[in-house]
């Protein structure tokens, strides 16, 4: 019989959140959030998955941290996000890449996210 849910219960638990998805509609980018019991803080990870599905969900970013609020360029071919490591970072979505910071108005200029 079951006993319910327990304390341990809370660190196999991850949600998802603010999900963005490119402007030809072809990739999803989103925030996986967890619990990190030896840390004892919150982590979190960006993910990417193709919109229709055809591949599994994969990690974009580490997860060592907690990083978050993935938007994508006007293009759909840079992805950047907040990360308690830098304030900003900038990947390149096919090569997983990083940018360097500078070009991130000119990445993003057109962008109404920023």
């Amino acid at each position: 019989m079951s006993c319910g849910m327990i304390p341990a219960d809370l660190f196999r638990i991850q949600w998802v959140s603010d999900t963005r998805i490119t402007p030809d509609g072809h990739t999803v980018a989103f925030t996986v959030t967890r619990l990190d019991e030896e840390a004892d803080d919150y982590r979190s990870a960006i993910w990417v998955v193709p919109a229709d599905g055809s591949t599994p969900p994969r990690r974009f970013t580490n997860g060592r941290g907690k990083d978050s609020a993935p938007r994508w360029s006007p293009e759909g071919t840079h992805l950047a996000f907040l990360s308690d490591c830098t304030p900003l970072l900038i990947l390149h979505s096919e090569e997983d890449l990083l940018c360097p910071i500078e070009q991130a108005e000119q990445l993003f200029s057109a962008s109404r996210d920023y």
